[in-house]
C-alpha cells in the first residue's frame, strides 16, 4: 500500500474550521484512509453528528 495510511487532525483547534474539517476527514475516508481528531471538543453541537461515522479515534 502506497501513500497515507492515517490522518490526525490537531492543533491549533481542528474544529474551528468545522466544515474544513469535516470535508477533509471525508475525502480521507472516501479514499480508505484511518481518521483521527485531536480536539478539545469546543464546537457546535451540530457539527458533531458530521464527524462520528469519519473517525477511527477521538483524541
Amino acid at each position: 500500500m502506497k501513500g497515507a495510511r492515517r490522518v490526525t487532525l490537531s492543533g491549533g483547534e481542528p474544529l474551528a474550521q468545522p466544515e474544513f474539517a469535516a470535508a477533509l476527514l471525508e475525502q480521507c475516508k472516501d479514499k480508505g484512509i484511518n481518521t483521527a481528531l485531536e480536539t478539545t471538543g469546543y464546537v457546535k453541537r451540530k457539527f458533531w453528528s458530521r464527524y462520528y461515522h469519519l473517525l477511527i479515534c477521538f483524541i
